[in-house]
């Protein structure tokens, strides 16, 4: 997304699992595409509702790649850096830079 829009409605959007506990993706996606479809502006993956103390550094970027892929680039994707030590806080924000999304500062 070139030009975002940094206002409106940005929702911390829930992450689905499976029954073994790893990341629904599909689930994941369709709960976003409705979100969008209703009207949000942009998210915010593994937010308030528990998954940023919960998730590893690997599943919180797998969730940011399912929202990035699932918005097709309709909204702006927010990933959430909200971690208990500034070591694992400078990680999960350098991660995306070695990555193929595009980042923001």
């Amino acid at each position: 997304m070139n030009n975002p829009r940094w206002q409106g409605i940005f929702p911390a959007i829930t992450t689905k699992f499976h029954a073994d506990e790893s990341i629904d993706a599909e689930g994941t996606a369709k709960h976003i595409d409705f979100q969008i479809r209703n009207g949000i502006h942009g998210l915010v993956t593994c937010g308030s509702l528990g998954e940023a103390s919960t998730l590893t550094l690997e599943e919180k970027l797998q969730v940011a790649d399912i929202a990035i892929k699932a918005t097709k680039g309709r909204v702006p994707v927010l990933a959430n850096v909200s971690e208990t030590s500034t070591r694992e806080g400078c990680a999960t924000s350098v991660a995306p830079t070695n990555s193929a999304w595009t980042v923001s500062w």
